[in-house]
């Protein structure tokens, strides 16, 4: 299933962001060919097994694929004005945690073991993780082994190992600087909404690795037994 990891990294700021210009908030031009992919499985925030990469804020659970968060109109692209209106939307927040160098093997050993186990499963035919698991043999099969490295729940190791992919990307491949000028770029539009904006730029802040969590993923960096495996959070799928 080619969308595994898509379906678990995609964002709800992709969602909300997509029919913003994109000059306003624009992703670097290696991700660019990730965008339709991601756009047809939204869901939580969740790793993708073939391309994670980083990114990205969870979609609510029910989502249309491709449409803006609840409450938001998408404006036609005949009319620019049409993102005048007064509802500012939801944009839900980005979760991440403090991470310890425990919790990061543990995720990103998990991530390793379930990627082509579960590549030919249909998660991009759920709106969720959550819902996969509880719908679906296949989904508790994966709940099973996702516990198996010490999680509660496939949502706590979504969280701990989107966690981990921020902060690799920023460490590896200079993510946080692009981050920070997609933030600045919104700041200075005067065309969208205050309250939408506030909320997409706390959930690009959010993005940002702690000093922390990056600190946790460079001494990983240098253990011979998690280089590889970081690698796999961002490498392009055959």
């Amino acid at each position: 299933m080619s969308y595994f990891l898509r379906h678990l990294l995609v964002a709800a700021l992709l969602a909300a962001a997509a029919w913003l210009p994109s000059e306003t908030l624009s992703a670097p031009a290696k991700d660019q060919s990730r965008i339709e992919a991601e756009e047809k499985a939204p869901g939580k925030v969740l790793p993708n097994i073939d391309n994670p990469g980083p990114l990205p804020i969870p979609v609510p659970e029910g989502a249309s694929p491709g449409q803006p968060p609840s409450g938001v109109e998408a404006p036609s692209v005949e009319d620019p004005s049409a993102r005048e209106g007064n509802d500012a939307g939801e944009v839900p927040p980005v979760e991440t945690i403090e991470l310890t160098e425990d919790i990061a093997k543990r995720a990103v050993d998990a991530f390793v073991a379930v990627k082509d186990k579960y590549k030919d499963t249909a998660l991009e035919n759920y709106e969720s993780l959550e819902q996969f698991v509880r719908e679906t043999d296949a989904g508790k099969q994966f709940d099973a082994d996702i516990k198996k490295f010490g999680f509660e729940s496939v949502t706590a190791w979504n969280t701990a190992v989107t966690t981990v992919s921020f902060a690799y990307s920023a460490v590896a491949e200079n993510q946080e600087q692009e981050i920070k000028k997609q933030i600045e770029d919104l700041k200075q539009d005067k065309e969208i909404q205050e309250p939408m904006k506030a909320k997409i730029i706390d959930s690009l802040n959010a993005m940002l690795p702690s000093e922390n969590n990056k600190a946790v993923i460079k001494k990983l960096m240098q253990d011979q037994g998690y280089a590889g495996k970081l690698k796999t959070l961002t490498e392009e799928a055959e």
